[in-house]
């Protein structure tokens, strides 16, 4: 089984002064990645992160009921892993980081970021994802690491913060990644 290698660039947030950062995540298809490669220098399983299979066990570790997208396209499934991060501010609420992939051609997934913490939604394009405002940022492929577009979607909703990335090509377009982030709801 392959996995997608999860990399956190920065999670600052700086609650005390009012500042806030954007939390920057770089997804990639690696089939020779174990599940909890490269999710954070110096995270430690247990301590700053959780790498987890279900659903029930992430809530229950997270804090708080995670949400999911009533629409999934044709071919995608879940990911075999659910990754819960501690912020380094223990105080801080945790993030929660679903996976879902083509089940015929993995380099095609997404995953949706989740915490009930404002923090922030970054810079961007303003668009709107379920009647609430959000932010549209497309980056470029960036060989080798990326060799596909990635549409980052931001946007709070029920009292969460929630980031969709996805990469984009024949099987995930643009549109297809707004009517998901228009679907996610809590169960």
């Amino acid at each position: 089984m392959s996995w997608i290698r999860l990399t956190l660039f920065a999670v600052t947030l700086l609650m005390a002064s009012g500042i806030s950062a954007f939390l920057v995540v770089n997804l990639v298809h690696d089939p020779t990645a174990s599940a909890a490669a490269d999710i954070a220098e110096g995270a430690r399983e247990g301590e700053n992160f959780w790498n987890l299979s279900s659903l029930e066990e992430a809530e229950l570790t997270a804090g708080y009921p995670i949400a999911s997208p009533a629409f999934l396209p044709a071919g995608f499934v879940p990911g075999d892993n659910i990754i819960v991060t501690q912020p380094s501010f223990a105080t801080l609420p945790r993030v929660v980081q679903r996976f879902w992939h083509h089940k015929d051609d993995p380099a095609y997934n997404f995953s949706i970021m989740q915490t009930p913490l404002d923090s922030g939604l970054g810079g961007g394009e303003a668009v709107t994802i379920n009647g609430v405002p959000g932010l549209r940022n497309l980056l470029p492929p960036e060989p080798p690491a990326r060799t596909l577009p990635l549409l980052v979607l931001s946007w709070r909703n029920g009292g969460y913060t929630y980031y969709l990335h996805g990469f984009l090509g024949s099987h995930l377009t643009e549109e297809t990644l707004l009517k998901i982030a228009a679907s996610i709801r809590l169960e």
